[in-house]
């Protein structure tokens, strides 16, 4: 199994937990999830995206905190 899919299935079960527990809500798909973070993960090579911030760790927060929580406040 490469790291690639290691990381997948490691993600897939986090999610599939989560929604066990009622953090994530029951009828969210996780495969739609996962091809989000895949998308997700593609902009964050792309120079737009690069250029809106001082650092990448402070873009990886930013798109972290996004996934996560939304638009929504905290």
């Amino acid at each position: 199994m490469t790291y690639t899919h290691l990381s997948l299935a490691l993600t897939r079960d986090f999610f599939q937990q989560a929604q066990a527990q009622g953090a994530v809500r029951p009828e969210v798909n996780i495969e739609m999830l996962l091809l989000l973070m895949k998308e997700i993960n593609q902009l964050a090579y792309t120079p737009e995206m690069r250029a809106l911030y001082p650092s990448q760790e402070a873009m990886i927060v930013d798109m972290t905190n996004f996934f996560f929580y939304g638009l929504s406040g905290k």
